[in-house]
């Protein structure tokens, strides 16, 4: 059996990136639009690239020997993250995840309970005008 898309890595890349637009696409298929789904797919995919190619630059820059960050990195070394464990970044770190945390669950609640409103709510042939 042929495979569409070849093999290698450039070949897991397309298929990665038409299961993430195909799936984003057919969530936006029930979405009445003018624009075709080629379109569509076009859009997912720049809109996928614009988000995720740049971490493709910053994360490698992360683990640069020199004193400035500069591309390409002239060695590795994990000199950044020498001191992530240190009292003076553990404190901060920790209050960013609990931080995190309580408006996950705060969002979650709120968007659950305004989901069952809009669903379950009273028809608007039944309210008073």
């Amino acid at each position: 059996m042929a495979r569409p898309y070849g093999t290698g890595a450039a070949a897991a890349v397309r298929r990665t990136l038409h299961g993430l637009t195909g799936r984003l696409g057919g969530l936006l298929a029930r979405v009445p639009s003018p624009v075709g789904t080629a379109a569509r797919r076009a859009y997912l995919t720049v809109m996928i690239l614009f988000l995720f190619v740049p971490q493709l630059v910053v994360i490698p820059l992360s683990f640069t020997s020199g004193r400035q960050f500069v591309f390409p990195p002239p060695g590795f070394s994990l000199r950044w993250y020498e001191n992530f464990a240190s009292p003076e970044w553990l404190q901060p770190t920790l209050v960013s995840v609990v931080v995190a945390v309580v408006s996950a669950a705060v969002a979650v609640l709120l968007g659950g309970l305004a989901a069952y409103g809009l669903v379950r709510g009273v028809p608007a042939r039944l309210v008073a005008r």
